[in-house]
């Protein structure tokens, strides 16, 4: 999720290449964790990108700069477990 940078508004975006054929690869772990963050609306495509939904993120208290603190909080690894749920 730290790819994602300026975009539309609110909304961090990242170039849907980079992030399919650097970020995500072949790592089932990451194409499972993108395609849960779709599935909760918490990421979105438009045009070429994909973008962050901050308020979505905020919904499961979540900030952006949440992400870029060093030790995880207790919001970020509940997170973490609602992707790793099937």
């Amino acid at each position: 999720m730290l790819a994602f940078r300026g975009g539309l508004g609110e909304s961090p975006g990242v170039f849907g290449e980079l992030m399919e054929k650097r970020i995500i690869k072949n790592n089932l772990i990451r194409q499972k964790y993108l395609r849960r963050l779709r599935e909760l609306g918490l990421v979105f495509t438009k045009d070429a990108h994909y973008y962050l939904n901050t308020s979505q993120l905020a919904g499961h208290g979540i900030t952006f700069s949440d992400l870029y603190k060093g030790e995880p909080t207790e919001q970020i690894l509940a997170f973490l477990k609602l992707l790793d749920a099937e």
